[in-house]
Parts: C-alpha cells; sequence; structure tokens
C-alpha cells in the first residue's frame, strides 16, 4: 500500500497532524513531490511526527523540518529520499539501516553533516551532491563494502572525505565542482565513473596506470554555473574560481585504454587538447573559452560524438577535424560548413535522390534570449518525409545550453528499400525549447562502399533544379557506420528509484 502526493495542489499553508499515518500500520511507500518548483510551498512537520515503521520506500522532497523525529524508525526503510529538504542532520547516534539501499539528500542546501552509516552494510547508492554546507563525509562511508555510487558533486565547502579505497564494490565517484577539496582522495582503483576538480588532475595522472577501469571521466574547473538552492528553487549562478584553473591536459591522459566519455567543464584557460585514448567514443567539452586547437584524431579513432558547447575560440583546423570526423556535434558558429552542399535558409530543406540513404545534418541554431537553465538538455527533432509520407523522426540532445549561434549536426539513415527510383526526401528540424530559433539547415550525402570497393554514384539534385558538380572531396566515406552507432540503455538512468509501486494519488 502507497501514498504519492502532489505539493504543488496545496494553496496555503499546510499543517500535518503528529497522527496523521498513525493508523496507516500497514503503509509501504510514501512519496510526497512537488511537480512545480516555482510555487512558494509551506508544509509544517511537527517535531513528534509519527511515521510508519514498516515503511520501506520514503520518499519527501522538501522536508521541512530540520531533523528528522526522535520517533523516526527506519529499520524496514530500502530506500530514503529527501532532496531539496530543509535537513540539518538526520538523526543523532546509529541507526538499524540493514536494509537501507539508497540514501539520497542531494541539493539539502542547510545539511551540516551525514549520521553514523556504519549499520547501512547494504547501501548501494549515497547521493549529497548540491549540499553546500555539508563539510565532511562520515568516516562510516569508508567501510560501506556494497557502495557502489557516491555522488558529492558540487559540495562547494566539503573538505574531508575518508577513504575508499578499500571499497571493492564502488564504480562511481562523483567530486567534481567540490573546490575546497583541493587533493584527490584515497579511491578504489576499480571505478569506471570518475568526476573530479581540475586541480586534482596532476595527482590522477601521476597514478594513470592504476586507473586501468575508467570508462568514463569528467573533469571540472572553476568556470560553472552554481547550482544552488533559494528556499526550494535552484538558481543558476555562473561562479569564476581565480587562480587554480587548468591550462592544459596532460598528455598521459592518451593511456586510459579503456576511456569511453571524457567530460571537460568550465575550463577558461584551456588553450589546446592532447592526443585522445583511441577508446574514446564521446567528447564533451563546455565553457572553454579560450580552447583553440586539438590534435588530430587517429584514423583509428572510435570517435564519433564531439560536443564544444561555448568554446568560442576554436580554430578552423580544429572545427574541421570536428565536423570531419562525427556523425553528432556542437560547436560554436553561424555557417553552414561547405560538405553540407543541399542548403537552405529556415528550418525545412528537400531533395531529390535515386540512392541516398545515410545523411548526416545540420542546423544553425540561435538561442532567442539568455537561457535560464544551464543543465536541462536541449531536444532537436528531425522529421524525414519521403514523397510526402511521414518516414521518420530523428531525435537529437545537446547537453548543455550555450549563449550564441551553434552548429547542431547529426547522423541519421534510411532503408535502402524505400529508394527504388527517384524520391522526393523532405527534412524538417523543429526544437521543443522555446527559447531556440533554427535559422539555417543543410544536409551531406553519405557515401559509403560497396562490397565491390565501388563508390555508389549518386545523381542528386536540389529541388529549385539548381544544378551542382558533386564534389568528391567534400564527402565523407564512412564504414561499418552500425558498429559506430550505439545505444547503451545501461547509461539512461531513471529517476524512479528502487521501486516502481502502484500508488494510491490523492489530489487534495
Amino acid at each position: 500500500m502507497g501514498i504519492r502526493f502532489d505539493l504543488s495542489t496545496i494553496e496555503d499553508i499546510m499543517n500535518i497532524s503528529p497522527r496523521a499515518f498513525k493508523r496507516m500500520c500497514n503503509l509501504r511507500f510514501l512519496k510526497i513531490y512537488n511537480t512545480r518548483l516555482d510555487t512558494n510551498v509551506r508544509v509544517h512537520v511537527p517535531e513528534d511526527m509519527y511515521f510508519p515503521p514498516r515503511l520501506k520506500l520514503l520518499h519527501w522532497e522538501e522536508y521541512p523540518g530540520k531533523c528528522l523525529p526522535h520517533t523516526f524508525w527506519p529499520e524496514n526503510l530500502v530506500e530514503l529520499n529527501l532532496e531539496y529538504s530543509n535537513l540539518r542532520h538526520l538523526w543523532k547516534g546509529a541507526q538499524p539501516l540493514g536494509n537501507l539501499r539508497k540514501l539520497n539528500l542531494s541539493a539539502s542546501s542547510n545539511l551540516e553533516e551525514l549520521p553514523n552509516l556504519a549499520n547501512a552494510t547494504n547501501l548501494e547508492i549515497l547521493d549529497v551532491s548540491d549540499c553546500e554546507n555539508l563539510v565532511k563525509i562520515h568516516s562510516s562511508v569508508g567501510r560501506l563494502h556494497k557502495l557502489e555510487k557516491l555522488e558529492m558533486e558540487f559540495c562547494r565547502n566539503l573538505q574531508v572525505v575518508p577513504t575508499l579505497f578499500n571499497l571493492e564494490s564502488l564504480h562511481s565517484v562523483l567530486i567534481g565542482g567540490c573546490n575546497q577539496l583541493r587533493k584527490l582522495p584515497n579511491i578504489s582503483t576499480t571505478v569506471t565513473y570518475l568526476s573530479i576538480v581540475d586541480t586534482m588532475l596532476e595527482e590522477f595522472t601521476a597514478s594513470i596506470r592504476l586507473w586501468s577501469h575508467l570508462e568514463d571521466l569528467c573533469i571540472v574547473g572553476g568556470l560553472i554555473p552554481d547550482r544552488c538552492t533559494t528556499q526550494t528553487h535552484l538558481v543558476n549562478l555562473m561562479v569564476e574560481r581565480s587562480g587554480a584553473d587548468i591550462e592544459r591536459i596532460p598528455d598521459c591522459i592518451k593511456d586510459l585504454h579503456n576511456l569511453d566519455t571524457l567530460w571537460i567543464i568550465g575550463c577558461p584557460k584551456l588553450a589546446s587538447l592532447p592526443e585522445l585514448p583511441r577508446s574514446l567514443k564521446c567528447l564533451m567539452v563546455w565553457n572553454c573559452e579560450s580552447l583553440e586547437t586539438i590534435v588530430p584524431f587517429r584514423s583509428d579513432s572510435e570517435i564519433s560524438n564531439l560536443y564544444f558547447a561555448n568554446c568560442f575560440k576554436l580554430g578552423p583546423e580544429a572545427r574541421r577535424e570536428i565536423t570531419k570526423q562525427s556523425l553528432f556535434a556542437c560547436i560554436p558558429g553561424r555557417d553552414i560548413p561547405a560538405e553540407f552542399n543541399h542548403k537552405a535558409i529556415g528550418n525545412s530543406l528537400a531533395i531529390i535522390s535515386s540512392n541516398a540513404s545515410r545523411f548526416k545534418m545540420c542546423v544553425i541554431i540561435s538561442p532567442k534570449s539568455e537561457m535560464e537553465d544551464a543543465f536541462n538538455d536541449i531536444e532537436l527533432m528531425c522529421c524525414i518525409s519521403i514523397n510526402g509520407c511521414s518516414k521518420v523522426n530523428c531525435p537529437f540532445l545537446l547537453p548543455y545550453r550555450f549563449q550564441s549561434e551553434h552548429l547542431g549536426i547529426f547522423y541519421h539513415d534510411i532503408p535502402k528499400e524505400d529508394f527504388d527510383f527517384d524520391v522526393e526526401i523532405l527534412f524538417e528540424f523543429s526544437s521543443v525549447s522555446q527559447d531556440l530559433e533554427i535559422i539555417e539547415c543543410g544536409v551531406q550525402i553519405l557515401v559509403v562502399e560497396t562490397d565491390s570497393k565501388q563508390l555508389l554514384d549518386y545523381d542528386d539534385r536540389i529541388l529549385s533544379n539548381e544544378s551542382f558538380e558533386l564534389d568528391e572531396s567534400r564527402v565523407e566515406t564512412v564504414d561499418d557506420l552500425d558498429e559506430r552507432i550505439e545505444y547503451d540503455a545501461s547509461r539512461v538512468e531513471t529517476d524512479d528509484g528502487l521501486f516502481a509501486p502502484t500508488f494510491f494519488s490523492f489530489g487534495f
């Protein structure tokens, strides 16, 4: 049995009775949430609030109390989610936490300390990210041998983290944005996902051969949005940390032979990128305003996703390398690259073709005004129609917001059986965001090699009847595209937590 209640439906002050749940002895799931963070919800919880002892899931966003009631008994809890809370601490002393698997206190800006978690022997996920007043991670966390994921990002005053070296189950540690934490904590080298402050980079690369399991690395500098909370609202402010920003990435980063994704965020003095690991598939660079050059990618490089939002000084050689190598990309600019030889002003264009089935598409995106939330994805969509019949919708996500015109590049293919004769192919681009305008678009037809290694000869014409001569030097040859485009469902996280129960909803 469970209860789900949306706080945004409350118009006036709400006082919860201490005995509101007293008779609900069989209550297993309690989820109180707010779907509209722009509302000023006033909820009062008494100090002697009674919670049913058999609760397995307690999810209470914006919990108003400074501490959980002294009668709170978490013995049966499997998931405790109190994000955006007003808590200063959870409880005093050790509690029976043997069933707890997930603890989320993220964005609890008043949280000053973590409790003793020594009895949480089955804890797998601990999230205290964006807890800006948290100074210390309790030493008991270093003995949680089933802990898999520890998130501490953007805890701006965090100074003490216990040794995590002996946690053999730990695979994800996020400490990016913890600018008071100058040295890299002693972390188990079995981790596959690591987020660090840029000042830790030299220490990290000094022992780079120990990080052989690392698949995702995020380097966070000082020019980042500060994700702090004012009451229940997120406020994004640009904070520039002075002095310590890195100017280069060590060359030995190429020795991370299992690295799949590299993030470099908010490093305003970074001017160039070195050779990167051959295994890298995705490179995300954001707010690195001095970046000008990159080392050309190796011929056997697996990379196909390249994002350089707000990297305004990128030189022409770097831009050409990114455009040539990528299947999905984002770079500053207001001109469609030459290889996209089908172009149109506005958000749509049409071509006639009898052979084309694989395309790279490019749009120039212009923000209409300053984007409020820098951390929200931008979703673009291309609707492809053949002879007037809608065939496919091709989505494309940009991971961060940007400040001026940018190019979005993405790829799609259409089954070849749809091209027995000349067909009209219409590309229509759109954005879910009302903050964006698509001002120009382009399409490049990709030429692939046949089994006999002969290039296909396309005879394509723009609908305006303007003829053009195919410039083979501008057409990319791409082999084994199906192997380069992968969708890894294990990387997609949901917010459903550890349970997906059926709730009774009360719309008070």
